[in-house]
């Protein structure tokens, strides 16, 4: 089983766990001249030459121009209204098939603006785009390559808050370079079930956003994922509810800290739920939600005894190094992978 958290890495600790708390006095030698202090991996060596391909095929390789960076706007806010089915078929690959409704606010960077673009995959359909709640004409959908650049009446004052809604359906594009994007596969053999993993820049695969600024962050996220009976879905941030109406579960979470594209992250599957109802931890005074999405199949024993180690883990590292960052949300894991 490989776990995710789903409120962006509580990453301290997993770094001290490897530290010799015994080795107080260790000595860290200065490197020589003749050895490498940073070699780039084979896969960032790999995305590097994917960027600046990216780069030199718009705007005479100008990087600060490329429309797909989305340079000309800050985002403030995403909500992702998303229905993920594992067991549909969608171009003939069961459950990789999704459809949304994705609405962005953002706050303009220049006067005169005109174009809001998105990074979006060249394989999702555009259905429909609405800007005050009018539809955006035809004429204003350009769709280039792994690009959604849409035309909007011009706003002139630089820092005007504003908002724009894309329908969207399809199914995602495969990203094998980093094993990442929108994931359809199974557990136990037959089960099927749907995750994201976007790192670094495969949002813009099942989502359109500004998915290769990562420093770009919305200040707050609403993801609500409705999928059939029967299945959970994860998410970040606190869960506000989970809504069962006719055949469907509906959940939404609820992001309330700086988050990228990339981090925003979905899994659907036939989960249970541990500890049910939720643990509580309390963070100097702070009580926050502990749980976990397992498969039916780890949901174990020993599995129970492992994470219940959190708990303690959250209280000892809070209190030496400073409050868990995430408190007023959670702190929970779910399986997929």
């Amino acid at each position: 089983m490989r776990n995710y958290l789903l409120v962006k890495c509580f990453c301290f600790i997993a770094s001290v766990f490897f530290i010799n708390l015994s080795n107080t006095n260790a000595q860290i030698s200065a490197p020589n001249a003749s050895q490498n202090i940073y070699t780039p991996s084979s896969e960032k060596v790999a995305h590097i030459k994917v960027l600046e391909a990216k780069f030199a095929a718009t705007n005479g390789g100008d990087e600060t121009n490329v429309a797909s960076t989305g340079t000309n706007y800050d985002v403030k806010y995403y909500r992702l209204e998303l229905r993920i089915n594992p067991d549909t078929l969608g171009g003939g690959t069961a459950g990789k098939y999704i459809r949304g409704k994705i609405t962005t606010y953002f706050t303009t960077k220049t006067a005169n603006f005109t174009v809001v673009n998105f990074d979006f995959g060249t394989p999702l359909v555009c259905d429909s785009v609405y800007y005050h709640g009018a539809k955006l004409a035809a004429g204003k959908i350009n769709r280039p390559t792994d690009l959604l650049q849409l035309t909007v009446p011009n706003i002139a004052v630089i820092g005007t808050l504003d908002s724009i809604s894309v329908y969207y359906k399809g199914v995602p594009q495969v990203e094998p370079l980093f094993n990442s994007g929108y994931r359809n596969t199974k557990h136990n053999t037959t089960q099927n079930y749907t995750y994201t993993l976007s790192e670094p820049y495969s949002s813009f695969t099942w989502w359109p956003c500004k998915s290769y600024i990562v420093n770009d962050k919305a200040d707050s996220v609403d993801l609500i994922v409705s999928t059939p009976t029967g299945f959970k879905a994860a998410g970040n941030g606190r869960l506000v509810s989970e809504i069962t109406t006719g055949g469907s579960v509906v959940a939404y979470w609820k992001i309330r800290y700086p988050i990228a594209a990339y981090q925003i992250c979905t899994a659907v599957a036939n989960y249970v739920q541990y500890p049910s109802p939720a643990d509580t931890v309390i963070i100097w005074g702070t009580k926050m939600p502990r749980f976990n999405y397992l498969f039916p199949e780890t949901n174990t024993t020993a599995a129970h005894t492992a994470l219940d180690r959190d708990t303690t883990s959250l209280r000892i590292f809070s209190s030496l190094f400073g409050d868990y960052p995430f408190k007023n949300e959670k702190y929970g894991n779910y399986s997929f992978g």
